[in-house]
């Protein structure tokens, strides 16, 4: 790429898979993410961390002696491609808990 060609940031859409039905869990939501109608990750959780929502990654588990440690197995590299994604996946949980309150109020 030239340095007189501008970058885009990709088209990033969040869609909400479904919510967690563990109320002990921090977990409160999985979430697709969508880039640029191209890639696809699945398997992103929404967390209440106690001092608001935090946005994570799919994660694999492994065990390092007799400690369990995790992994995220696809990250975004810039801060703004971060800010994108958990923008537009806290976007899609925040829209998909007012449909579901309107769908509750009509029944």
């Amino acid at each position: 790429m030239s340095e007189n060609t501008a970058k885009s940031m990709p088209c990033i859409e969040a869609r909400i898979s479904r919510l967690n039905s563990d109320t002990d869990s921090n977990v409160k939501a999985f979430a697709t993410i969508i880039i640029d109608n191209a890639f696809v990750i699945t398997g992103v959780k929404i967390k209440d961390l106690g001092k608001g929502l935090f946005v994570g990654m799919p994660c694999k588990k492994y065990t390092s002696g007799e400690q369990v440690k995790y992994y995220d197995v696809c990250y975004p590299i810039t801060r703004e491609a971060h800010d994108d994604m958990t923008k537009a996946v806290l976007d899609a949980y925040s829209i998909y808990l007012e449909e579901q309150a309107l769908l509750s109020e009509d029944t």
